[in-house]
């Protein structure tokens, strides 16, 4: 077991009630069943976030590092489920969830930051010049979700089911879930950052590709995410 995932009791759990929300605000509450699809604008990730209190542990989601972002997020893992982290790459810590009745990874996650030293990295001190070659990596939370959106639902086709766009504490996200009736496959794709280009950028992207057929690991995987909370507070 990674040193990035906490191995929690019940006890222990219960240190945390206090982010609790009620059984009430649960993402069944949320989602229509009519097969229209949910969009909603300013919707506070709040209103689906729920503590999983018999969760087998917490997955601790941390920036790489030696980067200036002091985020970390925690994702309650249900049982069935595991997860702990992929090789790093540039600028980017890497996770995984994997079901363990089937042993595989239906859904992945990364943690991604900016440069501690901007000017070291793109060798360079001026700001204009490297404001444009962040521009290249580095994108707002607003930019991404346009640019999915477009690229899932007009380009492609595929039948969209949420479209979320709102405040995740002080940060933004957005949540889009879409199926593609050629592969069978239920896609849900979630981002929070600070959108802020400079050195102190942060994002995390949680990704799940999953059969369209098996509600109930669809269920699960939005269990999860909707368990999303800031750590650091």
């Amino acid at each position: 077991m990674s040193k990035k995932i906490l191995t929690l009791l019940l006890a222990a759990v219960m240190i945390f009630t206090g982010c609790e929300k009620d059984a009430s605000d649960s993402s069944e509450n949320n989602l229509p069943t009519d097969g229209s699809a949910s969009v909603k604008r300013d919707y506070n990730f709040d209103n689906v976030y729920k503590k999983q209190e018999d969760a087998l542990y917490v997955i601790q989601y941390e920036p790489i590092h030696g980067s200036k972002c002091d985020m970390i997020l925690g994702m309650d893992i249900i049982d069935g489920y595991d997860a702990a982290w992929l090789p790093e790459t540039p600028q980017t810590e890497n996770f995984y969830i994997m079901n363990e009745k089937d042993q595989k990874q239906y859904a992945t996650a990364k943690f991604y930051t900016a440069p501690p030293d901007l000017e070291k990295f793109y060798g360079t001190s001026d700001k204009e010049k490297i404001l444009e070659e962040m521009k290249s990596s580095y994108f707002t939370v607003a930019d991404v979700h346009d640019g999915l959106l477009k690229n899932a639902v007009q380009d492609f086709g595929y039948r969209l089911i949420t479209d979320w766009t709102g405040k995740f504490g002080d940060y933004d996200y957005y949540l889009i879930e879409f199926q593609d009736d050629e592969t069978d496959k239920h896609a849900i794709r979630f981002m929070v950052g600070n959108s802020r280009l400079d050195d102190t950028y942060w994002s995390f992207e949680f990704k799940a590709d999953l059969p369209m057929d098996n509600q109930k690991l669809i269920d699960d995987h939005r269990t999860m995410l909707f368990s999303l909370y800031n750590w650091s507070n």
